[in-house]
């Protein structure tokens, strides 16, 4: 992975597992409403959810939705393949 940043993906943020915080440059997490940007040691963690759709039941259609994280960045998306 040489030039490569590794990046761990793990869905419910740190939970314990600050061991592998200092292996990894990046570590983006899930299962959180609110954005998040910040370091330990060397590592950045970030957290950038969409949250829920507060206005699913009186939108008309998907571009009328409005969403609980106003902070959400759609720049800082990352496409992962499954």
């Amino acid at each position: 992975m040489t030039g490569l940043q590794r990046v761990f993906y793990i869905r419910n943020g740190l939970c314990g597992r600050e061991p592998l915080l200092q292996q990894a440059d990046v570590w983006c997490h899930g299962h959180v409403h609110d954005s998040f940007d910040y370091r330990v040691g060397r590592c950045r963690v970030v957290a950038n959810p969409l949250g829920y759709a507060n206005s699913r039941h009186g939108a008309a259609k998907v571009a009328d939705l409005e969403f609980e994280n106003s902070q959400f960045r759609w720049a800082c998306v990352i496409d992962v393949e499954a």
